[in-house]
C-alpha cells in the first residue's frame, strides 16, 4: 500500500469530518420529523461504514409502530427517481465505454495502447458506479414493499442487461425474436421503436451516440 502524503491524509480527514457532519445534521433532522426514533436508532457510529437511515432501513412491522408510512411513501418517490436517473447515467456511461473501447482497438503503440487501455478501464469504473447506484435503489423500493405495477418496468439490473445498444442493432438482431432488446433501453421508451426517422430511428441514433 502506498503511504499517503500529509496534504492527502488532511483532505481525506476534512471529508471524513464534513460526511460526519452531514449524517449527524440528517438523523437530527429525523428524529424531529418522527419523534418516534431515538437518537439511538439514528446512531451513526463509524462515519465510513455509517448508513443513511431511512424508512427502507427499516421492516414493515417497525415503520409501522415507529410511524414512518408517510415518509416511506416519500421515499418511494425518491427512490423511484433515482432509480430513473442512475439508469440514464448507466445507458450514457456504456456509450462512452463503447466508443473508447471501439477507439483502443485501433491505436498503435505501447503508450498510445496504454492511453487508451487506461480510458476504458476509466469508464468502466463509471458503468459499475452507476450500476452499483442503481441496484441500491432498486433493493430499497423492495425493502418498502413497491409492487410491480408501481416499479413502471423497472427490474433488478443483472450483468447481462449491460448490453450496448449498438451491438443488439449490429446485423439487424432486432428481427429475431429470440434476441431481445436489454430492458435498460426499451423501459419507458416508445420513442425508441417510433422515431422520427422511421420504427427504430430513436434507436439508431443513440446508436450513433455512443460512437459506433
Amino acid at each position: 500500500m502506498v503511504d499517503k502524503s500529509p496534504s492527502e491524509i488532511k483532505r481525506l480527514q476534512r471529508s471524513k469530518q464534513r460526511l460526519g457532519d452531514q449524517l449527524t445534521k440528517h438523523h437530527q433532522t429525523l428524529v424531529l420529523l418522527v419523534p418516534t426514533l431515538s437518537n439511538r436508532e439514528c446512531d451513526i457510529g463509524e462515519v465510513h461504514t455509517a448508513e443513511i437511515t431511512l424508512p427502507s432501513t427499516f421492516t414493515s412491522k417497525q415503520r409501522e409502530l415507529l410511524q414512518l408510512q408517510n415518509l416511506a411513501l416519500v421515499e418511494v418517490k425518491l427512490r423511484l427517481a433515482q432509480c430513473h436517473d442512475a439508469l440514464d447515467k448507466l445507458r450514457k456511461a456504456l456509450g462512452v465505454r463503447s466508443f473508447l473501447t471501439r477507439h483502443a482497438r485501433k491505436q498503435h503503440g505501447t503508450a498510445r495502447s496504454t492511453r487508451a487501455q487506461d480510458a476504458v478501464s476509466r469508464a468502466g469504473v463509471i458503468v459499475k458506479r452507476w450500476a452499483k447506484t442503481y441496484r441500491s435503489a432498486f433493493k430499497a423500493l423492495g425493502r418498502l414493499n413497491v409492487t410491480q405495477v408501481e416499479l413502471l418496468g423497472l427490474q433488478e439490473l443483472k450483468e447481462n442487461d449491460l448490453k450496448i445498444l449498438g451491438d443488439w442493432l449490429e446485423g439487424e438482431q432486432y428481427r429475431y425474436r429470440e434476441t431481445k432488446l436489454p430492458w435498460i433501453w426499451s423501459l419507458g421508451s416508445k420513442a425508441i421503436f417510433e422515431g422520427e426517422n422511421g420504427v427504430f430511428g430513436d434507436a439508431v441514433e443513440k446508436w450513433n451516440e455512443e460512437g459506433v
